[in-house]
């Protein structure tokens, strides 16, 4: 199974600042939703490390290991893939744990 982490930025509403959601690819089995954390936005940070932070957090909520991972982006945010050390492009972690 392939692990990812996606993420999308929520902005700030009456109540709550600007948040960021990082969420699993994959649905929970159990749950059947998927798992995710919601981080506050940063405004000392970029929009970049934002995304980083919050796929940092759920690394931690799921215990994955993820030494290494690529960072793509998407429509409504970016896409942390797991990266597979056995293919020549992939460089160490953008992330550290």
């Amino acid at each position: 199974m392939a692990e990812a982490i996606l993420t999308h930025y929520i902005g700030p509403s009456n109540t709550r600042g600007g948040r960021v959601v990082a969420e699993t690819g994959e649905r929970n089995r159990n749950t059947g939703r998927r798992d995710r954390v919601i981080i506050p936005y940063d405004a000392g940070k970029d929009i970049r490390e934002n995304h980083k932070a919050a796929a940092r957090k759920l690394l931690q909520k799921m215990a994955w290991d993820w030494v290494a991972w690529t960072i793509g982006s998407y429509d409504r945010g970016y896409i942390f893939v797991r990266a597979d050390f056995s293919t020549e492009d992939v460089k160490p972690a953008e992330v550290e744990l």
